[in-house]
């Protein structure tokens, strides 16, 4: 029986995908509209990413792959046991979804980040489109990109989506988005998987952890305080750059008195 990965919030390779592809208001309508189109026509998300190469090709076949393929990586789903109470011990049992899981948990990934896209734009619903800029012929005017240029001074909101990924939800994929004055925050949350391998955390000394916060260069990063096991104080941990921290693989060597080496 494997590990499962326990309980974790981090950026991941697909929310650092995302944050990327959402980084402009051109972009974020861009990917509204080809997950609108795709949602409307049974697609997903991955499907509409594919079709405009909006997302690296590596990074669409780690998501056909290993998320919504059940002959892949497996999702290790939590099941009630019928006619149990869920109070009582030993009432949840284990089991892989099957394919058509799989496919509603990808519809509902693209669903989720459709109402993150068009919280961030200020839209209602699929009736409502962003205001566009236009020249004088009427036609609307492309950025360098191609991509169909935002009126952002008419724009009802305008705020950038920070997406991260929680695995751990017992049954099933859900999508949470919540927002304020500054930004739209997207969670997608997806069962544990099968073993604890895709983050790879470590701790460091205390040393490192400032010297990182404080750094000029490092504009991005996600720290994690956690109870370690044989410890009394609370640890904090780096993640790695693949899962939202500030440094590729290997880990940060230790630091100096200048900073970071």
């Amino acid at each position: 029986m494997p590990i499962p990965m326990p309980t974790v919030v981090a950026k991941g390779s697909t929310a650092l995908s995302l944050d990327s592809r959402y980084s402009t208001p051109n972009q974020r309508w861009d990917s509204l509209r080809a997950l609108r189109n795709a949602f409307t026509m049974g697609q997903t998300g991955v499907d509409a990413a594919q079709t405009a190469g909006s997302i690296p090709a590596a990074e669409i076949q780690h998501l056909k792959n290993h998320w919504f393929d059940k002959d892949q990586d497996h999702w290790m789903v939590l099941k009630p046991i019928v006619g149990k109470s869920w109070l009582m011990p030993g009432v949840y049992f284990e089991y892989e979804p099957d394919q058509d899981e799989l496919n509603y948990g990808a519809r509902v990934l693209t669903a989720g980040l459709i109402q993150a896209l068009e919280c961030s734009l200020g839209l209602g619903d699929s009736t409502e489109d962003p205001p566009l800029q236009h020249d004088e012929s009427g036609n609307v005017k492309l950025d360098s990109t191609g991509l169909q240029q935002v009126d952002i001074p008419a724009l009802k909101r305008n705020l950038p989506i920070d997406v991260y990924w929680v695995c751990g939800k017992l049954d099933g994929f859900e999508v949470q988005v919540s927002w304020n004055e500054q930004q739209v925050t997207c969670f997608i949350l997806t069962p544990q998987v099968a073993a604890a391998a895709d983050v790879f955390q470590e701790t460091y000394a205390a040393g490192d952890v400032a010297a990182l916060k404080k750094t000029k260069g490092y504009t991005k990063g996600m720290l994690v305080t956690t109870t370690l096991k044989g410890t009394s104080a609370p640890a904090t941990i780096i993640l790695a750059k693949g899962e939202g921290g500030v440094n590729d693989h290997p880990l940060p060597a230790p630091t100096t008195a200048g900073g970071v080496v």
